[in-house]
């Protein structure tokens, strides 16, 4: 119950709950908070791997007060602290999370490696802005498909990437594949890999994944840009 949930699957089973209860689905609750489609469908159908968004949380409670699954927050046993330097700005809710599609596997010696569809022209949900990005239209969050990131960034995962952050070897970032002829119009994406930068040459960057193991190389001619992963320690500094 709202208040009590623990886990994924106790989200899961509140949104089921909630559409069985409201005698609706995925769909409809999801546009009744002004949600896409995804946001709630994804417990529904079972498949989130991690917990729902908190706000998310608090509109379908203000959106559905009758709904007996909810229950009021336990109190804090606590007394709140004023740290120097908190922030007093309220978190805007709008930080845009773009959704990945797992795409055909590339192979490099014989090693399947993962890669993803992206539309940066399609937003799968608007979360809190961390305060620190209230001036950085540009970065933006990614929800991270697939298990070769694995346990480093985990399937369903939301990460945060800074286009324009310099990025260093030893750092997660996002590649951008070119298309390929004609389609290549410098702006579009034929595909996105999410790994670990090993190396950075003039000709060739050299990536990391974990599952399976594999360090390999892509050409910098095959490459439309190279996107920062911000790490949440950052955020939160």
């Amino acid at each position: 119950m709202f208040g009590d949930v623990a886990t994924v699957d106790d989200d899961i089973q509140l949104v089921r709950d909630l559409i069985a209860w409201a005698d609706s689905n995925a769909a409809r609750v999801a546009a009744s908070i002004g949600k896409p489609n995804t946001t709630i469908n994804r417990f529904a159908n079972g498949s989130a791997k991690h917990r729902m968004h908190r706000d998310t949380l608090n509109m379908l409670r203000d959106k559905y007060p009758d709904f007996p699954g909810f229950t009021e927050m336990p109190p804090a046993n606590g007394t709140p602290v004023k740290f120097d330097g908190a922030s007093n700005d309220r978190m805007r809710d709008n930080f845009p999370v773009y959704g990945t599609a797992l795409g055909a596997a590339r192979k490099v010696d014989g090693e399947a490696i993962e890669q993803v569809t992206l539309n940066r022209a399609e937003v799968i949900e608007y979360v809190k802005r961390p305060p620190l990005l209230n001036d950085r239209p540009e970065v933006y969050g990614l929800l991270v498909s697939g298990s070769s990131m694995d346990p480093r960034h985990m399937d369903g995962e939301t990460i945060v990437v800074d286009p324009m952050g310099r990025v260093k070897p030893g750092e997660d970032v996002v590649v951008y594949l070119r298309p390929h002829g004609e389609e290549d119009d410098g702006e579009r994406a034929r595909a996105v890999l999410v790994k670990r930068l090993v190396r950075r040459t003039s000709g060739y960057v050299e990536l990391q994944q974990y599952t399976p193991a594999l360090v390999f190389r892509v050409e910098m001619d095959e490459i439309l840009r190279i996107d920062r992963v911000m790490p949440w320690c950052e955020l939160l500094s």
